[in-house]
Parts: C-alpha cells; sequence; structure tokens
C-alpha cells in the first residue's frame, strides 16, 4: 500500500465497517422484534454473502488482492448483504420491517455523529435524537 494513498484505502476500509456496523445494528433490531424467525433468514443471507471478520486488518483482509479491487469486493458484499437482509425482511414482514429498518438506520447515523463529534473534540452541539 503506498504511503500516499494508505490513508486513502483505510478510511475506505472504515466506511466498509460501518456499514457492517449499521447492518449489524438493524439485524439486532430486527432480531429483537421477531426473535427465532431471524435466523433462517439471516442463514440464507450470510451463506450467499458471508460476514467478514471484524478483527482482521485490512492487510490480512486484502492478502495478494490488488487493493483496489480487493476494496471493490468488500464495499460490494457489504453493500448487497446489507441490502438483501433489508429485501428479505421488508419482503416477508412488509411495512413493520420497513419502518423498523429506517428508525434503526437513523439511530445508528446519530450514534456514528455523536461519537464522531466526540472523537474529534468537537465544540459542536449535537442536538439529533
Amino acid at each position: 500500500m503506498s504511503l500516499v494513498l494508505g490513508p486513502v484505502h483505510h478510511w475506505m476500509y472504515k466506511k466498509i465497517q460501518t456499514t457492517e456496523a449499521r447492518e449489524a445494528f438493524i439485524v439486532e433490531a430486527l432480531k429483537a422484534k421477531y426473535g427465532q424467525e431471524t435466523e433462517e433468514v439471516l442463514n440464507s443471507i450470510y451463506d450467499k454473502y458471508p460476514l467478514s471478520d471484524k478483527n482482521a486488518s485490512l492487510d490480512e483482509i486484502l492478502g495478494n488482492i490488488p487493493i483496489h479491487q480487493g476494496i471493490q469486493n468488500l464495499i460490494i458484499n457489504a453493500e448487497t448483504r446489507e441490502s438483501s437482509v433489508i429485501a428479505a425482511f421488508c419482503d416477508k414482514y412488509g411495512d413493520e420491517a420497513k419502518e423498523l429498518v429506517v428508525r434503526s438506520a437513523h439511530e445508528h447515523g446519530v450514534k456514528c455523529g455523536k461519537r464522531a463529534v466526540v472523537e474529534r473534540g468537537s465544540s459542536g452541539e449535537c442536538s439529533a435524537s
């Protein structure tokens, strides 16, 4: 990874991790609402689009894969898996699931925003709820 582009690649990987964290947040809300019924739906999705190793570094995940191809594949997998989860539950439970997903995604976004304000030491108020 080059010194110039290395930080950009890690920034992109952080965006992928944020997408995966949002998906996990949505999945937890779906599990809380629908219980055991979620496992069958999720297993079929995760068989097709496996979860990534959250403890692995970007270098470990990519191995010998070219960096741009590897990051693009990670983005595609994360976004496809998240959209597959949402589509499957909306198909199965309709508007009820859609509203739960929207609320969960919003709540996750607010938490991420508040955490970013604190991490960056911003003096600005974050009044989102």
